[in-house]
Parts: structure tokens; sequence; C-alpha cells
């Protein structure tokens, strides 16, 4: 009878501890035309991976209203791609409650989750080349807060913990070279920290009305040389998105600007818009985006150029959809040497299906 019993218990543990566990995800491929004139002509066929990942998630009941919450989420590429691992999108531990939510672990900062571009399209960016994407970002050993909605406002905020500055102070030693003489050599133990990474997000909804703001900021190196403290290369990506969602109709308007400091400071951004309208199954979507000139030290090195995509989804079901995009970008100019590059089209059909 003891075994049983000891049997039975054993039994119901997976159902216990499987209660608050749910498992999702999404895969998808794309068919990749890519047609590129630089200089020369080229055409390239590939099978990308639009989408995919499994990802389990679960949480647990605290008591006064906390909550334990975790997820583990895995790449899956469908194309055969050998990159497929696990836990390398946002996997994290945290606790959820009235004040929102604070996690730990590899997480998306706010431009990449919940504050970032605009994106109607399924596998083609608007933004073509442009710097509508850049402060897009999955960081380790990061921590984020988001706070819950107030009066329709939130907010996001993340930070890599930052990593030990290690000092590379000069030494000196006294060597003789092969004439005789005594001479003085400097040398740099060049032992660097890694980059890290901060993120924030603000966000306002009123109905059919989005408003979102967020900044990445990305710092590479904090070095020491003798005495006196710099800062490395910085990158710093500002991102504002306007949206409408009224019905089948979906509007949207965005802005990006980016800016690069390391011994000289360029900066670029640009702006565009996307529209969508639901027929049935049939989402037909349009795309624009405006990339201003690429300036250094507040000279225009790069001119500007047009991005303009087109696409239609027709969803099979609930969960699974296929479509067609069409994007083509135009050529930039060298400022300074006259020449023209970059110019591409690219065709895209793809299938989804998310469980």
């Amino acid at each position: 009878m003891k075994k049983l019993i000891v049997l039975a218990t054993l039994a119901a543990l997976p159902a216990v501890a499987m209660a608050d566990v749910s498992i999702s995800g999404d895969l998808g491929v794309s068919l990749v035309n890519t047609k590129a004139k630089d200089g020369t002509k080229t055409s390239k066929n590939d099978m990308n991976r639009q989408t995919g990942q499994i990802v389990f998630k679960g949480s647990e009941d605290l008591g006064n209203g906390l909550k334990a919450v975790w997820q583990v989420a895995n790449r899956v590429d469908p194309s055969g791609d050998e990159s497929n691992t696990v836990g390398n999108r946002d996997t994290f531990v945290g606790l959820q409650g009235a004040f929102g939510q604070v996690r730990f672990g590899k997480l998306s900062n706010p431009t990449n989750s919940g504050y970032g571009r605009l994106e109607p399209f399924q596998e083609l960016s608007i933004h073509g080349d442009g710097v509508g994407a850049l402060g897009e970002a999955r960081t380790a050993n990061t921590i984020r807060f988001d706070s819950a909605s107030t009066a329709g406002f939130s907010a996001a905020i993340s930070t890599q913990l930052r990593p030990e500055a290690v000092s590379t102070k000069a030494t000196k030693s006294v060597v003789v070279n092969d004439a005789g003489t005594a001479a003085e050599v400097k040398t740099t133990n060049a032992n660097p920290a890694a980059p890290y990474a901060v993120g924030v997000g603000l966000k306002y909804a009123a109905g059919p009305v989005v408003l979102v703001y967020s900044r990445a900021t990305f710092k590479d190196q904090l070095v020491e040389e003798e005495t006196t403290k710099k800062q490395g290369a910085k990158t710093t990506v500002d991102t504002v998105r306007a949206e409408y969602n009224e019905g089948d109709l979906a509007l949207g308007f965005g802005y990006a600007a980016a800016k690069w400091t390391d011994g000289t400071t360029d900066k670029e951004s640009g702006f565009g818009f996307s529209a969508a309208y639901t027929l049935g199954n049939v989402t037909p979507k349009l795309g624009y985006w405006k990339e201003g000139k690429l300036k250094e030290n507040g000279k225009a090195t790069q001119g500007s150029y047009n991005v303009v995509s087109v696409g239609v989804d027709y969803a099979l079901s609930k969960r699974t959809s296929t479509g067609f995009e069409f994007q083509s970008q135009g050529a930039r100019k060298d400022l300074a040497a006259g020449t023209k590059s970059g110019k591409k089209t690219v065709s895209a059909a793809y299938l989804t299906h998310s469980f």
C-alpha cells in the first residue's frame, strides 16, 4: 500500500509542476530575392528564418498581489541554420505586481520590445538599411523594469550590469639595445572592459492613439590611460513612433536619429510612415522611409535616399499566414567621391505559423 501511495504521489507531481507553465512559439520561412546595383548588378536567392522561437514561461502566486515570473525563449531556424540555441532570446526570472515587473537575465531593451520601431511588415523592414532599427538589442546580464500603466502612461528601463573597468596604465622599463645604449621603453597592458548598454522607453496610449519614445545607448569601453579616464566609442539611438489603430485601419509615423562618437561625431536620421487596411483575410500594406544625410563632425559625407515597401498578407487561419512583400531602396551618393551605391530591390514570399 505504501508503494502505491508513493507511486501515485510521484505521478501527480508533473501535473502540479506544469500547472502554471505555458508553451508557445512561432515558425516562419521566407524565400527572398535581392537584386543590387553597386558598380555591377547582382541577384541572390535565399531562404531566411522569417521568425522562429519556442517559449516556455510560467508564474507562481506569492500572495499579496505578487508573482514570481520566468521565461526561457529558444531560437529556432526552420530554414536549417545551425545557430539554433537554447535560451538565447529573452530568458529571465523576475517579480510582477501592482508596480509592474522587474526581470533579470538576457533581455530586450525597450526599443526592441514594446517601445520600438515602426514595423507593419513580416519580412522586410520599411527602413531598408537606414537607422530605424539600430537601437534594437537583446543583452546578457541585464536588469529591466517595466512600470504598470497609469492614466495611459507607462515606462521601461533596462541596463546591463556595468563590467569591470580594467586599467590600461602604461609601465616603464629600461632596456639595453645592441649598441649598448640604455633606453626607456613605455608599454601599455591593454585589457579593456566589455561593452554595455542601457535603454529607456516612454509610452502613452489613449483609445486608438499610441505615442512612443525610446532611447538606446551602447558604450564600448571605459579605459584608464595613466591618470586620465575616458569613455570609449558610444552609440545613441532615439526613436519616436505614433500609431493610430481603429477597426481595420492601422496608420503609423516613425522617426529615428543615431549618433556615433569615437574620435569623430557622426549623425544620421530618418523618418517614414506606414499604412495597412484589413479586408477580410487580406491585409495590403504600404511603407515609406526617407533616410537623411550622414554627417561627420557636422559635414555631410553621404547623401539621402528613399525606401518604398509594399506588401499583402493573407490569413489562412488565426495562426497561419502567407504573403508577399517588395521593397525598392534608392542609391546613396558619396558626396566626396561623387559615386553612388546601395541601390537594391528585395522581393520576399513567406509562410508563418504561431502556436
